[in-house]
């Protein structure tokens, strides 16, 4: 069983409240970054990521290296479904 607990709560401290769409993009493309590089691209198509073609290895700057690339999988899918909400409501840009 996948316990998203830490991961998720690393999201809330380091989220910026104040923008919840970027912090859930930046949160995502961070996920989706080093799921391409680390799990050999295993980066599910109904997230839409296209990496940049310079990108070569997880950036130093990436808050979610070092969790399980099962857990990130997960916490992945529970961002798209979250950006998705936010777009509903108008609060994407």
């Amino acid at each position: 069983m996948i316990d998203l607990t830490a991961i998720k709560a690393h999201y809330r401290e380091t989220a910026d409240n104040g923008d919840r769409w970027g912090s859930a993009m930046g949160a995502f493309f961070d996920v989706a970054e080093i799921l391409y590089l680390e799990a050999d691209g295993e980066v599910p198509d109904e997230w839409q990521y296209r990496p940049s073609p310079l990108l070569r290895e997880v950036s130093d700057e990436n808050k979610y290296s070092g969790y399980d690339h099962e857990e990130l999988a997960a916490f992945g899918h529970l961002l798209s479904r979250y950006t998705s909400i936010l777009d509903g409501k108008g609060l994407s840009y």
